[in-house]
């Protein structure tokens, strides 16, 4: 399922995301986000790891400047998610974090002051590194007395 999810995700919807790049990204939303009352949770998560993964794309290309609207998308799946996603989360935000580290750091923070989550502090250890030392001393304070599952 994984490589399935993985192929269909990102070179399966390149043209797509080239000659459509707001449609595929409106059609992410619903694949994050499912309403459908029939779906259970595996294919909930199924959805969500696909839409995770059409994001990848669009966050590794240089052109791509609607980063905002990326953060709006994934930022309920960094306050709680199944543990299925943590991966794919990761692997956005550490993206992320080498195209705009200071806006990664801000939501990291964020999100822990709100109400840190064992998810949140899990993802916050996890890229950590790979944002620059002044915001790592302030996400570690956030995240150092409390326990990640």
């Amino acid at each position: 399922e994984e490589s399935i999810l993985s192929a269909l995700s990102t070179a399966s919807l390149n043209t797509i995301r080239q000659e459509m790049p707001d449609a595929l990204l409106g059609q992410i939303q619903l694949w994050l986000a499912p309403e459908d009352e029939d779906l259970n949770k595996t294919q909930i998560s199924s959805f969500q790891k696909l839409g995770l993964g059409a994001l990848l794309p669009f966050v590794q290309d240089p052109a791509f400047e609607n980063l905002p609207q990326v953060y709006t998308l994934i930022k309920p799946l960094l306050q709680d998610s199944v543990k299925v996603l943590r991966p794919y989360l990761l692997d956005l935000l550490l993206t992320l974090a080498g195209r705009s580290s200071q806006e990664v750091a801000y939501l990291l923070r964020s999100l822990l002051e709100k109400g840190p989550t064992a998810h949140t502090i899990w993802l916050a250890r996890r890229t950590i590194d790979a944002l620059p030392p002044e915001s790592q001393a302030r996400l570690q304070l956030l995240i150092s007395p409390r326990k990640e599952e």
